[in-house]
């Protein structure tokens, strides 16, 4: 079969995309871990974005990129969705039909046992892998308020947690937020948590607003313009000393500027879905199960009968928006980007993009042009997606041939920030990739966010995220990214060799689009590993 230049890219797209949740939704084991609270009267804050008035979805301008799900029983809000397999071309199997129903609103929806065996004296606040992050970096609990939101003899108490946090993080002050259920022994177990920059926040400023009488209003509340996000969206940070009281209330008091803030929004922590540091990662079963692992044989993504169509193209641009990338591996450097605009190390900004030398992407932790990767969560991502193929090296990616770019605002320690993830995704647009690889998640949803991914769909840029890790539904409580209702977002869940959903992986017949290959998963690590 002949494929053009525009059938390719949609094919490398699906392709790639596949692969992604081979290494997004990996599965960490819940630990306790005891966390002392102070109780006190207080309600706990919504952290929601704040905005002025309702705002019209804009319609998709992608049509030659087609979304990705049909489901007769469940449709979708993205219509016309073809089906993942057609009998002329080989793409992904996710799951059989036992697996979709089992995503569905049936097993998974059971509470599994809990032990009662060594049960302790204390209250422990069973940790998600989120949440054991910030516990991780805290320094210092500042604050701490619980508030009583529900009494429930039967299925437990409803408890709401905030606290205020100093932390290792590149932003030291955060604000976490917790939903407890208390059983009747006091044991407490984390349902909900996300967590919050304290001492800035996110704004999203009037357009044609000028920027000298917005610095004296915003000096008028002891704050102060801070960094630019993207277009009319900045950081303005909260002066003084960090508090609980203090964030909500300048919050409340931005929002009632009206004729110069639209939004209002917290700047989120954010993670990325941990590896595991098993050795024996059995290689490959994803892209060509032949029952090699003891799983089921062609339940996979059907590599080789893909690669005998296309092994890929130069011409498509992956953003891997992540970590880093180690861009001088041996399966991956003859896959990496380089920018055509820019003249490297002359110390100008050639191609006007607003960033200098950005040769091999941006690095938006240090924020400066060499995004390496110092944790290997990113280089990982580039292989299962682009590792070289047919060079007796190492890995296969799904593409053997594709161009990669590094855009990191991951830390070696894998944790981040909403705003530089805007300044990624904003950068990913400009530099004009072809779709995105988003392997992370954590906080709540975010209207500048939105509307950077799907500035990007105006562009045609598809974005790939993953589901979550959490075995979540997300039809009911939404896991961003991931579940931005556009046009361009595909929500990659993980299934197991056996086409199984991963007992880990978040699931959603309306939210999540597709299953890939993601428990047990083989690619490339820094240090040509």
């Amino acid at each position: 079969m002949h494929l053009n230049y525009h059938s390719m890219k949609k094919f490398l797209l699906y392709l790639s995309f596949f692969a992604i949740s081979c290494l997004t939704v990996w599965h960490l084991k819940v630990t306790p871990s005891e966390v002392q609270v102070t109780e006190t009267d207080s309600t706990l804050r919504s952290s929601g974005p704040k905005q002025k008035k309702s705002e019209g979805q804009a319609p998709s301008t992608k049509p030659d990129l087609p979304p990705l799900r049909q489901d007769s029983q469940a449709p979708s809000t993205k219509p016309d969705l073809p089906p993942l397999r057609q009998d002329s071309q080989a793409t992904l199997e996710p799951t059989d039909a036992t697996s979709l129903e089992e995503m569905g609103e049936t097993e998974l929806e059971r509470p599994s046992p809990s032990s009662s065996e060594n049960v302790p004296s204390r209250p422990l606040v069973a940790e998600s892998n989120y949440m054991k992050s910030i516990e991780e970096i805290t320094l210092e609990v500042m604050e701490s308020e619980k508030t009583l939101e529900m009494k429930d003899e039967v299925n437990g108490d409803q408890l709401k947690r905030i606290s205020l946090r100093k932390t290792s993080f590149k932003y030291p002050y955060l604000i976490v937020e917790e939903s407890l259920t208390v059983n009747s022994d006091g044991e407490e177990t984390l349902d909900h948590a996300e967590a919050l920059v304290a001492d800035h926040l996110i704004v999203n400023l009037k357009p044609y607003v000028d920027l000298d009488m917005a610095k004296e209003e915003l000096k008028d509340l002891n704050c102060s313009l801070g960094d630019k996000i993207t277009e009319g969206v900045y950081l303005v940070n909260l002066e003084g000393k960090p508090s609980i009281e203090e964030h909500f209330e300048k919050r409340e008091l931005l929002d009632e500027i009206e004729h110069l803030v639209e939004i209002v929004e917290p700047d989120f922590f954010i993670t990325i879905v941990k590896m595991p540091n098993d050795s024996q990662m059995n290689r490959l079963w994803g892209l060509h199960n032949t029952g090699q692992t003891g799983g089921t044989q062609d339940k996979d993504l059907d590599g080789p009968e893909a690669w005998d169509k296309t092994t890929g193209s130069k011409n498509v641009l992956a953003a891997i928006i992540d970590t880093g990338i180690d861009r001088n591996h041996e399966d991956l450097k003859a896959n990496m980007w380089t920018n055509p605009g820019e003249i490297a190390g002359n110390g100008k900004d050639d191609d006007g993009n607003g960033f200098i030398d950005d040769v091999h992407g941006w690095d938006f932790v240090n924020n400066d042009n060499n995004p390496h990767d110092d944790n290997s969560h990113g280089t990982h991502c580039a292989g299962t997606i682009g590792g070289v193929g047919n060079n007796g090296k190492g890995v296969a990616g799904v593409a053997w041939n594709v161009s990669m770019v590094g855009i990191k605002f991951l830390s070696g320690s894998g944790r981040g920030s909403s705003s530089d993830a805007i300044k990624s995704i904003a950068y990913a647009t400009k530099i004009g990739v072809d779709f995105t690889s988003n392997s992370w998640g954590g906080g709540g949803s975010s209207t500048s966010m939105k509307r950077a991914i799907e500035e990007a769909g105006k562009k045609g840029i598809g974005f790939i995220a993953a589901a979550g890790n959490h075995n979540g539904n997300n039809d009911s409580r939404p896991s961003y990214p991931a579940s931005y209702d556009l046009d361009n977002v595909i929500a990659v869940g993980a299934n197991d060799h056996n086409g199984k959903k991963a007992s880990f992986s978040c699931y959603g017949k309306n939210s999540v689009d597709l299953f890939a290959p993601g428990v047990n998963t083989y690619s490339t690590v820094p240090g040509n590993k």
